[in-house]
């Protein structure tokens, strides 16, 4: 008797966990327009992105699942570039290397090679 409530048991713990995780979402997507002061309009979509990455020792190969997250930031004439996170201390940034993109709460700067960056404003 014992032995048949630990498998019911068992088996309705699996049956939550699993639709539990069959009921999960992709993480939301949030789009933000700027306004910067010298006129430069973005429409910056923040989302992340999974992809595996590959790994080798000397007996076996590896793969991980890396979480990556990105500014696809499209300007006012349509095109599109797509800036990875990078670490900070305190709020946001994303760079390419040539586009940065780095802010806190509403406020963010704009910048483009080494032109002096345009302090940007959320659009309500």
């Amino acid at each position: 008797m014992m032995q048949d409530k630990k498998k019911h048991i068992l088996v309705v713990l699996f049956a939550i966990i699993t639709v539990g995780a069959c009921a999960t979402k992709p993480a939301p997507v949030k789009t933000v327009d700027y306004q910067c002061d010298r006129g430069t309009s973005l429409s910056v979509t923040f989302t992340d992105r999974d992809f595996t990455k590959e790994r080798a020792d000397r007996n076996t190969a590896h793969q991980d699942k890396v979480k990556d997250f990105v500014a696809n930031v499209t300007l006012a004439d349509g095109t599109l570039i797509t800036l990875p996170a990078q670490i900070v201390a305190s709020g946001f940034m994303y760079s390419n290397g040539k586009y940065s993109l780095r802010g806190k709460g509403n406020e963010a700067m704009w910048s483009v090679g080494r032109m002096l960056a345009e302090q940007c404003l959320a659009k309500p």
